[in-house]
């Protein structure tokens, strides 16, 4: 476990996979933090039940396997009108354009059609990669500085 000194934690979210880090003051050394199967990248990916509230976020959620209910590359549509996107003929869950023109995904989650934007998802990742760096801190974390780097 870290000092507990940590003033805030640093998240690269990325497309397909997220790094959630944190400024070692023994070491003066960036420490890129693991989630419990030991693992530095994690997915930028959900996926949800059908049959049940419960749902899954990086390695777990594609441990449930790619299909209908799996939700990646959504950083890849943040921010973008259905009609800026090119469709990838290869992603394997629903999606469509909301009333506003908004890309979203559509899911069965609980027995019922959920949509989500792509910024919930994202969230949804951020929120996994701040429950990690909580516990191998072993403290709340409160402040964090997020990369996002935009490919054109």
């Amino acid at each position: 476990m870290l000092e507990n000194r940590s003033k805030a934690i640093g998240i690269d979210l990325g497309t397909t996979t997220s790094i959630v880090s944190v400024w070692n003051y023994t070491t003066d050394k960036i420490e890129v933090l693991k989630n419990e199967q030991n693992e530095t990248l994690i997915q930028s990916t959900a996926y949800f039940d059908n049959s049940n509230p419960n749902y899954w976020v990086g390695t777990e959620a594609l441990k449930k396997g790619i299909g209908k209910q799996t939700i990646y590359d959504s950083k890849r549509v943040i921010g973008k009108k259905f009609n800026e996107i090119t469709i990838n003929k290869n992603w394997t869950f629903d999606y469509k354009q909301d009333k506003d023109g908004s890309f979203i995904f559509c899911v069965q989650h609980n027995k019922q059609e959920k949509i989500f934007r792509p910024e919930e998802i994202s969230s949804l990742v951020l929120s996994e990669l701040k429950r990690i760096a909580e516990k191998s801190l072993g403290h709340e974390v409160t402040k964090c500085v997020i990369t996002c780097i935009k490919k054109n």
